[in-house]
């Protein structure tokens, strides 16, 4: 019996689009006789109307082309609201919405599917659920979603599946995302084909080189760069998704060699403290307003 696991999704407004095209082209061209999402299904645990019309329609398709359909739940912010899970709704067209892991037996082995982190987890920040030992002892197989990034614990075993798509910076290192296939107990990973790339460039000549409509972040190293780079902002906007991160000097450290990275408003608020020549200083108010940092 054939189990394909899906990530995180995180439906949002934003990603609709290409979610769908995973959804179409990667997710529902795969065979199988079960269907598992691993929870964090919607972004919000107060999705939009137009989140929630799609969620519906994800899942729908989902149990359409699978027999049976699973759906974890994820962390509160993303998943319950008023203490209600926020696709339970869904067991009303088919899906079986269920708790933050799930067991089952197939094939004589014993599966764990779950959405929290391990002690061996990337990220898990001292807040694990189990230890990998006590996985090791009573589970052949453990997927896990919540960290979005792609984790092999225990190769083909114990894993972070990852999320479907990229959602955050600190994902940027993820160089595919992936599916998961369950067969007669052994596991297979399929590579997305329609997630969008997401890349960290260092300066507007690399940038100009990436295919268009990629997630792109464009990091700045001083405010030279900053104004040099700003009135090409637009026109990034529109051929990729588009964001930048600012580097700047720690002023108490600025005999050291490190950079710290800063929020965008935080580094307009501390250059326009710094500034004293009234002409640069307006010429730099007007940039940040046009970027709605200030």
């Amino acid at each position: 019996m054939k189990l394909l696991i899906i990530g995180d999704t995180h439906i949002d407004e934003q990603s609709i689009n290409e979610l769908n095209q995973i959804l179409q082209k990667d997710i529902l061209k795969l065979d199988a006789d079960e269907c598992i999402q691993l929870g964090d299904f919607f972004d919000s645990s107060n999705p939009t109307p137009k989140e929630l019309e799609f969620g519906s329609y994800f899942a729908f398709e989902l149990k359409k082309r699978y027999k049976n359909v699973t759906i974890l739940a994820g962390t509160g912010r993303h998943s319950s609201f008023g203490g209600v899970s926020i696709t339970e709704y869904l067991k009303y067209i088919g899906i079986k919405p269920v708790g933050i892991e799930y067991e089952l037996n197939r094939d004589n082995k014993k599966l764990l599917f779950g959405h929290w982190m391990t002690n061996k987890s990337l990220y898990e920040y001292g807040s694990y659920k189990h230890t990998v030992t006590e996985l090791k002892q009573k589970y052949d197989i453990v997927v896990l979603g919540h960290l979005h990034l792609k984790q092999d614990i225990i190769k083909n075993r114990l894993f972070h599946l990852g999320s479907v798509n990229w959602k955050g910076w600190n994902e940027v290192i993820d160089t595919y995302k992936r599916l998961a296939i369950i067969d007669n107990g052994k596991v297979k990973f399929i590579k997305i084909k329609n997630a969008i790339p997401m890349k960290d460039v260092n300066s507007s000549q690399e940038l100009e080189k990436q295919p268009k409509g990629i997630k792109i972040r464009l990091i700045i190293n001083n405010i030279q760069q900053y104004l040099d780079y700003s009135e090409h902002f637009s026109k990034w906007k529109k051929d990729y998704i588009f964001t930048y991160i600012l580097r700047t000097l720690d002023e108490a450290k600025v005999e050291e060699t490190s950079n710290l990275i800063t929020t965008q408003k935080e580094f307009a608020k501390n250059w326009l403290k710094r500034i004293k020549e009234k002409e640069i200083k307006n010429l730099l108010i007007k940039v940040f307003e046009k970027e709605n940092l200030i």
